[in-house]
């Protein structure tokens, strides 16, 4: 089983989830002499980071330590095999990081739950899961430590964006057909009126088996239920491919930042934050309850129409007024999340210390 081990004393802390890969990278990234504030597990890794700084030391073979607190830390859910491969009796305690709406999650998330000690997600759950007894409610599952800034790092940096409309977004389907069909309809809405300045990146959007067969394999699997579904065909003229990091968002006034789900009161992704990092602005599109993003953004609503008219509504106050709003924005959402140290990373923390 894929695990990352951290001990410190009588003390052990096992992760464990639903894609290993991204806490193995993340602790790799914790290691080096500066965290890339770019990448996309930049708040993971300065977690992982401060723990080995107050003394835990990372083994991948804890079968040899005799600790008497052990931890288990789920992020996110594991799947059935992981689940059986797990021993619940040799861990003291449990705890669960939501990061994606749990309905979208596998069915053994629900068993997972069951057997918490601790749940720690910045949306409201459903069911009976709402009031488990310790279930933390968090200003964000995806912060750590404050939203950083690219530009602060370089002095000569000069903000001369060159387009004013942006979308970063998989060609994915998922469980959510509504925001699925909405950013289709939007691609082609601001193709069609914007053509000049509006750009989008994306995994999935062309068949290429040859060059990036995964992407092709994407675009075929999502290609063929946008037909059985009758979602619209997209203009790709505006297409820029797939992008490693967000940094392409330096070249923008705003991005269209829209969650995969809106009728759940609380969830917010790093869709929310990541564009603030490049001083772009977030023409933000999600469920404004609980929501401590939706808070310190403009509101919008669900049609391609309005939210281009809103965002060619905030590029009309120029570049630099533009760049001004986010900053103010990550500012505002930066000083909340100082002030209540309620994100679920740092209450992990406080667990993971407690005695």
């Amino acid at each position: 089983m894929n695990s990352l081990h951290f001990f410190k004393d009588d003390t052990l802390v096992t992760f464990s989830g639903l894609y290993p890969d991204v806490y193995l990278k993340a602790l790799q990234l914790a290691f080096l002499p500066t965290i890339p504030i770019t990448n996309h597990l930049y708040q993971l890794a300065s977690f992982f980071r401060d723990l080995t700084c107050s003394g835990f030391e990372y083994t991948s073979d804890c079968h040899s330590l005799n600790t008497k607190k052990k931890l288990l830390v789920f992020l996110d859910a594991p799947n059935a095999k992981t689940l059986q491969t797990l021993r619940y009796s040799t861990y003291d305690t449990s705890a669960i990081i939501l990061f994606e709406r749990p309905t979208s999650q596998p069915s053994t998330l629900y068993t997972m739950l069951d057997n918490a000690r601790y749940i720690l997600s910045s949306y409201t759950l459903p069911g009976t899961y709402a009031h488990h007894p310790y279930h933390y409610r968090c200003a964000s599952a995806f912060l750590y430590k404050e939203i950083p800034l690219f530009s602060s790092a370089s002095e000569t940096f000069t903000y001369q964006p060159a387009f004013n409309l942006s979308l970063i977004n998989s060609n994915l389907y998922g469980n959510n057909s509504n925001t699925y069909r909405l950013r289709r309809e939007l691609i082609n809405t601001c193709t069609a009126l914007q053509p000049q300045t509006f750009l989008f990146y994306g995994r999935g959007w062309q068949f290429n088996p040859i060059s990036n067969p995964i992407n092709s394999l994407l675009f075929f699997k999502n290609e063929f239920r946008s037909r059985l579904y009758n979602f619209p065909p997209i203009d790709l003229s505006s297409y820029r491919g797939s992008c490693t990091d967000k940094t392409v968002l330096l070249n923008c006034l705003t991005n269209f930042s829209i969650e995969n789900f809106l009728d759940f009161d609380g969830y917010h992704t790093e869709k929310a934050y990541e564009p603030l990092i490049y001083g772009c602005y977030p023409i933000y599109l999600a469920n404004r309850s609980f929501n401590i993003f939706a808070d310190n953004l403009l509101p919008n609503e669900a049609d391609p129409v309005l939210l281009l008219s809103r965002a060619l509504k905030v590029c009309s106050s120029g570049p630099q007024a533009v760049r001004n709003m986010a900053l103010r924005a990550r500012s505002c959402i930066n000083e909340y999340i100082s002030f209540n140290t309620n994100t679920a990373l740092q209450q992990l923390m406080r667990i993971i210390h407690s005695p």
